[in-house]
């Protein structure tokens, strides 16, 4: 193949400042002198600085910072050892032009075809034998037939209807873009998509071809009302996108608008978008309010306290440092910054929100207020006055604690040890030990109970409890609350106790990493919310005393049952062993939003022996879950899969330097798991601040904690990069399969500590899942959750069953009969008997789509029995049998190997799609009017048909919209007769529309014909042909 290159215009070569370039791989490795930083880039190398040298720089030690491969070309050749970044750009060389990149792969290893190509003109300059399209259209170029160069004559463009053009002054919906009409500049799809419009090629502009743009069902809500703008118009605008809903099914005066305030700028927007701006939100205000006249001024200090999430005050502090803190702060929580305050101080005029919600430190005692207790027997942490006294008077009502409240953004640093109670004086300032800080010899160390081989023990310290072989109950704890003891022991040096350590306290949840435990949770199966009873629970964190569920909950000043649910955190959920669980109808552990995307949490163990009443549990399986434990009395089970794309930003740390926030934590611990494929988004801006490589940050992985940074090498099996770190569109796949090892750590390729650690999972041991036992179980849900082998319930109530995107190789539904949503797709099956389905009376639907299957035999419906869909496309296909009087209202068996197919009748079939499924024959058990009465679309594309088997003489199915018959072998006999048909058929066709492709078929076209039919059908029928 001859490579062609003509007419470069001057003006397209680089210009600029120049420096050494440092090039890691390729004909041209080693250092170049006199580069500017576009003319290194292109090259695939890293720009060392303007006006450096060669003698500057050692491009030696920066070439091992690379990850190699193979760069295949349009003709088949392959270099071996260069860069992704090298590869890349020589997709338009002059000489070799590029067609892709194998990472970590010399030549030998993989196989370089030899591809088509063609032209790719753009301003003047011809990019010949090129063989990537959208790069062509990246520098917005037109494609040609190779070797045509620019003569727009053999460009390869359309003439089309251009669809809902977005731009002013276009308000028709349709736009018929001509060719030959100048105004277009001879390519009217790319005139159509600069003007925010969809292009269909060879379509006009018939009535309603283009639908109203009112109709459109986008609902974004926005501080100023509702409307119908795209998911990315409306994010762009501040908004929140809610689905294609509709505003008239959305209430988005239910959402709370405020100012958004950064250090640049203030956004009218929701509390949630305010927190991914890192900006102070003030509800029900308005940008232009006086009231924030000046909160743009860096150097206005103050204190700025912490009222969601764990409280806190920090103080001396301006408004720039505070949006420090804010972005370094990935928990749920909200900030409220006061100009001029002080943490030391108390400020009558001031509370974060009302007298109530202020902040600062209670105090208490796990005694009664009637024992005289050591002061150093008193523990504090940081809440909301509202809760403080709460947890003095409800707690345990029968014995009172002792709380008092120090209020005015007080921490841990403002303790001092006082040496007594001041009993009946609530709003005295008292002081006690942070639950989390046992002490020190200038302080003294703050004393709890201690259980020694049973006995509980008052008014010891930890050192000295764990040194007699105790176990530290905790600051402020005393042996007399019922809490520690049920017994009651004296309020002495010991006394007998029934429950000293907690271990009336029983794991409920685990995590691996400290996160939240539950999503949502219900005593209702169905979806109405049903509060459950209050009980006793503890987190990991060790605060005392235990929390009661899900009123008490220190991250929420005023919580709701369900944000309360949200908040609890840390690596283990324990219960009190009286909790009465059984209780619980419906336990989520999947987080999902208003688009239906879900994003399960990383629960790795649950005490399924306490969920004895669960009907409903939505969870990722981990291999430490036993999902064969859970209740036989479950209804609905919902296993999924791990998110698949996760996205990187990065921020800096408190301190200094930089950090990764994976999907908005820093520097997490992952867990992916094996069977899948993870992308990890490298477009977000943050990851390339500054035009220099050196800024950038590449993420890449290692099974060395730092990567090379600590000797290790890159860990490049099944890992795909895609385009430059901070480019729109990169991104960087890594497959997990069963070679993945068990630990990897991300990192980036140019700093060091910004990375963290990942866990490779299974989803199940062994792979496999009994659910034999589940009898009552009636929808159950396990998509893409690398399973191979299931046993669904011995009862038959079985009604749902999805099992997509596994590794499932057999699966038998015989005793189901009562199933009517069936999705077994993308796995490995061979066969399936659905002599059983359909014993129900309604829609159902059936995808058997992407497996191994070569028959497929379907049983005769009865009654009100339909299927909304059958699909059983992408399989070997040799055989479908579909009886006859089987309602279906859309079936596709494309890409498959039928070779025949006999259609049958009273299916009332609206949608049919046959393409690339090898047929040379379609026989009907019918007559077309009967077998084709409803349907609209017919796809028979791309096979081996000699006629049309979907007409008769004078006949077409009266409701058919769109048939495709391109890519076949219909002669001119066949094509002249299907002529003859629509002209005598046009009074018949009830359809608004009626669009025929022919395209790419044997038979020629009389151009007569096609104007003698026009004039019957006017722009009601598009023809497309060659």
């Amino acid at each position: 193949m001859s490579i062609q290159f003509r007419t470069r215009n001057s003006n397209i070569q680089p210009t600029g400042l120049t420096g050494a370039c440092c090039i890691p791989a390729g004909d041209v490795a080693g250092c170049q002198e006199a580069i500017t930083y576009t003319e290194c880039t292109n090259m695939g190398g890293i720009f060392q600085g303007i006006n450096t040298a060669c003698t500057d720089v050692n491009c030696s030690e920066q070439r091992s910072m690379f990850v190699l491969g193979a760069c295949c070309a349009c003709n088949g050749s392959c270099t071996d050892e260069v860069t992704e970044d090298w590869c890349n750009s020589r997709q338009l060389d002059p000489t070799t032009p590029r067609a892709s990149f194998h990472i970590g792969k010399k030549c030998t290893d993989v196989e370089c075809p030899s591809v088509t190509t063609f032209d790719c003109c753009a301003g003047g300059v011809v990019f010949a034998g090129i063989c990537n399209g959208d790069l062509c259209r990246e520098v917005g170029g037109q494609t040609a037939d190779f070797g045509q160069g620019c003569d727009n004559s053999n460009l390869v463009a359309y003439s089309g209807a251009c669809c809902n053009i977005t731009v002013a002054g276009y308000n028709r919906p349709c736009h018929y873009m001509d060719i030959q009409d100048k105004q277009w500049h001879g390519n009217p799809e790319g005139m159509c998509i600069s003007l925010g419009g969809t292009f269909y090629q060879e379509e006009t502009c018939s009535d309603g071809f283009c639908a109203e743009p009112s109709t459109s069902m986008h609902a974004c809500c926005r501080h100023d009302g509702c409307f119908s703008l795209s998911e990315e118009i409306c994010t762009n605008s501040n908004g929140l996108y809610m689905g294609e809903i509709g505003c008239a099914n959305t209430n988005c005066e239910n959402i709370e608008w405020g100012a958004c305030v950064t250090d640049t700028i203030c956004l009218q927007t929701d509390t949630n978008t305010c927190h991914e701006y890192s900006g102070e939100w003030f509800s029900g205000y308005a940008c232009d309010s006086t009231s924030l006249s000046g909160s743009f001024n860096n150097s206005k200090s103050g204190k700025m306290c912490r009222v969601f999430g764990e409280p806190q005050c920090v103080d001396n502090i301006t408004e720039a440092q505070a949006l420090e803190i804010i972005t370094t702060d990935y928990n749920d929580t909200e900030w409220v910054f006061v100009e001029g305050g002080n943490c030391d101080e108390c400020q009558e005029s001031y509370s974060c929100y009302d007298a109530d919600d202020e902040v600062g430190m209670c105090i208490y005692s796990h005694a009664s207020d009637q024992i005289s207790t050591n002061p150093r027997n008193r523990s504090a942490f940081s809440t909301t006055r509202k809760w403080c006294r709460k947890l003095g008077g409800e707690w345990s009502p029968s014995t009172p604690l002792s709380s008092l409240f120090k209020g005015c953004g007080t921490d841990a640093s403002h303790l001092s040890l006082l040496t007594s109670l001041p009993y009946g004086s609530p709003d005295l300032f008292m002081d006690g030990y942070p639950f989390n800080y046992y002490g020190s010899p200038e302080d003294g160390y703050a004393l709890g109970s201690c259980s020694i081989d049973g006995v509980c023990n008052n008014n010891m310290n930890q050192s000295n409890c764990q040194t007699q072989g105790g176990i530290y109950m905790g600051n402020g704890t005393h042996c007399n609350h019922p809490e520690i003891s049920t017994s009651g022991a004296s309020g002495g040096s010991g006394g007998a106790s029934n429950d000293p350590s907690y271990t009336n306290y029983t794991t409920w949840i685990t995590r691996k990493t400290s996160g939240q435990f539950i999503e949502f949770v219900s005593s209702s199966y169905e979806d109405d919310v049903a509060m459950l009873p209050s009980f006793y629970y503890r987190t990991n964190f060790g605060i005392h005393p235990p929390m009661l569920f899900p009123n008490d909950n220190l991250a929420l000043s005023q919580p709701t049952h369900t944000e309360a649910v949200r908040s609890i955190h840390g690596e283990k959920l324990r219960v009190k062993s009286s909790a009465d669980l059984s209780s619980i109808k419906t336990l989520s552990f999947i987080k999902s939003d208003a688009n239906g995307r879900y994003s399960p949490l990383d629960i790795h163990g649950v005490n399924f022996t306490l969920l004895g009443g669960i009907q409903k549990l939505e969870i990722m399986p981990d291999q430490d879950l036993i999902i064969e434990s859970v209740s036989n009395n479950i209804k609905e089970l919902n296993l999924q899969g791990s998110r698949k794309v996760i996205d990187v930003t990065v921020l800096p740390k408190p301190i200094s330097g930089n950090q990764y926030v994976v999907d908005g934590v820093a520097r997490d611990t992952l867990f992916l798991y094996r069977g899948h494929t993870y992308r990890f988004n490298m477009s977000h801006e943050s990851l390339a601040p500054a035009t220099s490589f050196e800024d950038h940050h590449p993420l890449r992985f290692s099974e060395i904690i730092g990567g090379h940074h600590n000797g290790g090498t890159p860990f490049i099996q099944g890992v795909v990069i895609y385009k430059n770190t901070g480019e729109n569109g990169a991104y960087i796949d890594i497959t997990i399969d069963d070679n993945t090892p068990e630990t990897l750590y991300y990192h980036c390729m140019n700093h060091a500590g910004m990375g963290g650690k990942i866990e490779v999972r299974n989803h199940f041991v062994n792979k496999s899942l009994d659910l034999s036992s589940k009898t009552s179980i009636k929808k159950l849900f396990m998509n893409d959750v690398n399973l191979e082998n299931i046993t669904l319930p011995s009862s038959d109530t079985l009604n749902i069953l999805h099992c997509s995107g596994n590794n499932i190789s057999s699966v038998d539904i015989t005793g189901h009969p009562y199933i009517y949503g069936l999705d077994v797709s993308y796995n490995q099956l061979s066969s399936i008997d659905l002599s059983e389905f359909g014993s129900f009376d309604g829609h159902g639907t059936i995808d058997v789509s992407n497996n191994n299957i070569t028959l497929l035999d379907l049983p005769v419906f009865y009654g009100g029995t339909r299927l909304q869909y059958l699909d059983a496309s992408d399989n070997p296909l040799v055989i479908a049998n579909i009886q006859d009087n089987t309602k279906i209202d859309v079936i596709d068996l494309s890409h498959t190997n039928l070779s025949n197919l006999s259609m049958p009748s009273g299916t009332e079939v609206k949608e049919l799609y046959l393409n690339n499924s090898g047929l040379s024959s379609i026989s009907m058990n019918n007559t077309i009017d009967i077998t084709l009465e409803s349907c609209r679309i017919i796809d028979a594309s791309n096979n081996t048909l000699t006629d049309i088997p979907f007409i008769a003489e004078g006949f077409i199915p009266k409701n058919i919209e769109y048939l495709n018959m391109a890519n076949n072998s219909l002669n001119g006999l066949t094509i002249t007769n299907l002529f003859s048909i629509l002209a005598n058929s046009h009074s018949t066709h009830e359809a608004r529309k009626l669009v025929i492709n022919i395209k790419n078929n044997t038979g020629t076209i009389d151009q007569q014909e096609i104007n003698t039919l026009r004039e019957i059908w006017g722009s009601k029928l598009t023809i497309i042909h060659d």
